[in-house]
């Protein structure tokens, strides 16, 4: 009898002790699911705030050979769920150039090159196009505004200034510290006469004549992505992480109203050209137009990637929305898609009075240009290879090199974009290139040690000089 008692004793016992067990077992599965949700959110964060600087463990993917279209009907297919491709095709779509704008008036395009590069091209009718200028920022360029009146163009990103440039003599006449902050975005007024700055969680106004901040809009919750004046210059829009849309009064510094629909980060604002409406693009994968004079919102459509960038066309009838899938063009009036254009991208300006449409592209670094009475393709600017390291000029030719491992020199005919040679220069990153004026000599140093000379008009090797270091300088 006592034997019986003891053994159930025992049981009950081990009982307790096996469904305290499978309960603590159960809670540390759902404090780990959570840890593991709360770990991939945060890369999801990080990947989107801190661009991806290295795209070599996808150099050899077959999906660089693939032509704009099926990029873009990969895109379709993918599952938006699945973070390994999201994160994937996020890492391949944000490609240099990421910042783009029109110069009024001579139709120039300006647009990001990489590491702190600003290209200057002509863009004519016809789709051909000119280099005219590169500027040399040294800072990571990711955003850039060009005045409508005073002929000045601001560039900003992640050094600690802000530089402010004077054409057409492209002289530098203003510095703005931005205090070590990330700039996402910075936008002049339509007069010109104002400079409104992403700034952590505020947006920054300054005063351009003489650089002086006259204005912080303080409010946001998280860190502000995209800003943007409306054309009477009256008030501001900006958004980012919240991801609220706050309409602020440029002359109070308060907000007049908030725009609720997004549900993660708002990537993209821009006004339609009369003021009456603003267009918003975010990560949670809609496009949405929205009435300035009440703050609703007129229509949405889900695409289900990530929208980067939103414009309006210049007579304000059509809406360009780039992002990790197709361009897409809409009609304002209600929201139908007219065209869906085959490359992806990061932004959109319109040139020739919206003639041409030119696309910051997520296709190996170039932008794409699209005659708008057919949205037919016309031409495409070859500014990089994929995430460049450096690039030189010598006449004609464009001459850039990668920070991958593959340690390739790319040759490009800047007249029509097209690849000249590609030279398997290096066993590893070519860091640095240099050219001897007045010559057809071209010096390259990289990670395995070498510096080589060659020979550009015969492609040569004249000599290479092992110096048993990392040779970052030629």
């Amino acid at each position: 009898m006592m034997k019986g008692q003891n053994n159930s004793r025992q049981f009950t016992v081990w009982s307790g002790w096996l469904f305290i067990a499978i309960a603590f077992l159960l809670s540390l599965s759902v404090v780990m699911g959570q840890r593991v949700d709360d770990m991939m959110e945060s890369k999801r964060y990080l990947d989107e705030q801190i661009p991806y600087q290295s795209l070599s463990i996808f150099r050899s993917h077959p999906i660089f050979q693939l032509t704009p279209t099926q990029m873009s009907l990969i895109s379709r297919s993918r599952q938006t769920n699945d973070w390994m491709k999201d994160n994937f095709w996020y890492k391949l779509s944000f490609g240099y150039p990421t910042a783009l704008d029109v110069i009024p008036g001579a139709e120039y395009l300006a647009s990001s090159v990489s590491f702190g590069k600003v290209a200057i091209h002509k863009i004519n009718l016809d789709g051909t196009y000119q280099l005219v200028k590169m500027i040399d920022c040294h800072e990571p360029i990711f955003t850039i505004s060009v005045s409508p009146k005073n002929n000045l163009f601001a560039v900003g990103g992640r050094g600690n200034e802000i530089k402010v440039f004077r054409l057409p003599d492209y002289a530098q006449i203003l510095t703005l510290n931005t205090e070590g902050v990330w700039v996402d975005e910075i936008n002049f007024s339509p007069n010109g006469e104002l400079l409104a700055v992403t700034f952590g969680k505020d947006v920054r106004i300054y005063q351009i004549s003489d650089g002086h901040l006259i204005k912080v809009l303080q409010g946001h919750n998280s860190i502000v992505r995209t800003v943007a004046f409306s054309p009477q210059g009256n008030i501001v829009a900006a958004s980012g992480w919240d991801p609220v849309i706050k309409i602020w009064s440029v002359e109070s510094g308060q907000v007049l109203y908030n725009l609720i629909g997004h549900s993660k980060l708002v990537w993209s604002l821009s006004f339609s050209p009369d003021g009456n409406y603003i267009a918003s693009g975010s990560i949670d994968g809609t496009v949405r137009l929205w009435r300035v004079s009440d703050g609703r919102e007129v229509w949405q459509r889900f695409l289900g990637y990530t929208i980067r960038g939103v414009i309006f066309s210049p007579d304000g009838s059509y809406l360009v929305s780039c992002g990790d899938g197709p361009v897409k063009i809409w009609r304002v009036a209600d929201g139908v898609l007219i065209k869906e254009l085959p490359t992806g991208g990061i932004n959109a300006r319109f040139l020739h009075n919206g003639r041409l449409l030119a696309i910051s592209s997520n296709w190996h670094g170039t932008v794409q240009l699209f005659d708008t009475s057919t949205w037919s393709w016309k031409n495409r600017i070859i500014l990089d290879t994929p995430w460049p390291y450096v690039i030189r000029i010598s006449d004609n030719i464009l001459i850039s090199a990668d920070s991958s491992e593959s340690g390739k020199i790319y040759f490009w005919n800047i007249s029509d974009g097209s690849l000249v040679m590609v030279k398997n220069a290096h066993s590893s990153s070519v860091l640095s290139l240099d050219i001897l004026p007045s010559s057809n000599l071209l010096a390259s140093g990289g990670g395995d040690g070498y510096i080589k000379l060659w020979d550009i008009k015969n492609w040569n090797l004249i000599w290479a000089s092992y110096q048993g270091y990392v040779v970052t300088s030629v």
